[in-house]
């Protein structure tokens, strides 16, 4: 899942990504993925988006677009993200 933004996008050749895993699991920064929450497309099985496995990827490897997910759903991952490199613990744990 691409979670750079797109001035980002517009302005490098790759993209921030989220691993989407079929594989069912929970755990603090996983989100589960059904098809009620794409704006466009239909998911193969239920998945979940780890917010904790971040990578970037070069925009020539993307194959293609599949799907979109919607908004509410995308900000529910970005609080995971910004839950993720919150600097509370590191503040608390260096302090």
């Amino acid at each position: 899942m691409i979670v750079s933004n797109n001035d980002y996008n517009n302005a490098f050749s790759d993209v921030l990504v989220c691993v989407i895993t079929s594989n069912s699991f929970s755990d603090t920064y996983s989100v589960n993925l059904e098809n009620e929450d794409l704006e466009i497309g239909v998911l193969p099985e239920s998945s979940v988006v780890k917010t904790h496995k971040l990578f970037t990827i070069e925009k020539t490897k993307i194959i293609k677009k599949f799907s979109m997910v919607k908004s509410e759903y995308y900000d529910q991952i970005k609080a995971k993200i910004e839950a993720l490199i919150s600097n509370h613990d590191l503040i608390a744990t260096l302090g």
